[in-house]
């Protein structure tokens, strides 16, 4: 195989990856094939199965989407369940330089499970409302509620 001398000053590593490649003698018609197909045909059912993934549970969107709850309501609450709630950890995570501390109980950081679920206020006001709802109810996360 000869490569044009531009080329090889260019990309000296191309050229020995290239040299490695085993091109077949016979010619064929190419065509896509799939890891994930039952045949070795790639169809359009196959691609989409694949990039839409496996879908998502709609058992709790449905229990968010209606028309009694607000919807910035229900946009809070999915926020909370995908960890997207703008808290100190968050936000750290994308970049932010900042101090974190609980500004409820000023012990420990700002995040999600702790403003939420472990807070000393969190745990009191969930007690309260379990207690209305259900006596025996625990709530300590997202999924409980």
């Amino acid at each position: 195989m000869e490569f044009p001398h531009s080329f090889e000053i260019a990309f000296p590593n191309l050229k020995q990856i290239a040299l490695q490649v085993t091109l077949p003698s016979n010619i064929r018609e190419d065509h896509q094939i799939s890891k994930n197909s039952n045949t070795s045909a790639l169809t359009f059912k196959d691609a989409y199965a694949f990039k839409a993934g496996t879908g998502q549970n709609l058992h709790r969107a449905k229990s968010l989407l209606g028309p009694d709850i607000p919807p910035f309501k229900s946009l809070f609450i999915w926020r909370l369940s995908h960890n997207k709630v703008p808290t100190d950890e968050n936000l750290t995570n994308r970049g932010f330089s900042i101090p974190s501390m609980c500004s409820i109980c000023k012990s420990n950081s700002e995040t999600s499970g702790h403003l939420f679920f472990q807070c000393p206020f969190a745990i009191n006001m969930w007690a309260w409302f379990a207690s209305i709802i259900k006596p025996s109810a625990l709530i300590s996360s997202i999924d409980e509620i």
